[in-house]
């Protein structure tokens, strides 16, 4: 069984309202506690996979203004990412470097802890701690 929800709006134009946003959340958040539905089973127009093609990522829905992200970070009640817990050896400074915005993850809330970082996402991140000492 699956459940679509449609947010109303062209995300690849518009940021979506806040209120729209908080609408969506309260909604998600009863039917996953209605149906038990886990958080990684959240997943955009774009994730799942065609019946056509059999890949994911046939369609840009729901467009690169959608706060995909943000949903997951809401919906997660203060776990920083899907693929580490409580039990992650640096999880304090997980929660810290994500509350200060120096890491955010793959865009699908993961971590990915055990891969090796690249150079862009180090430069990237070097980037983001130079800012926020800078403020």
């Amino acid at each position: 069984m699956s459940v679509g929800i449609c947010f109303v709006g062209n995300f690849e134009n518009i940021e979506m309202p806040i209120e729209q946003f908080n609408a969506g959340i309260k909604l998600i958040k009863s039917l996953m506690k209605q149906y038990n539905i886990p958080l990684t089973n959240i997943l955009r127009h774009r994730d799942v996979v065609s019946d056509i093609s059999r890949t994911a990522n046939s369609t840009e829905c729901p467009g690169k203004n959608f706060p995909y992200v943000h949903m997951l970070d809401v919906l997660r009640n203060g776990e920083p990412f899907f693929d580490i817990g409580e039990d992650y050896p640096y999880i304090n400074e997980v929660k810290t470097l994500k509350q200060l915005g120096i890491i955010k993850g793959d865009g699908y809330g993961n971590l990915r802890p055990k891969e090796y970082i690249t150079r862009e996402e180090a430069m990237i991140i070097a980037y983001r701690v130079i800012k926020a000492l800078g403020n």
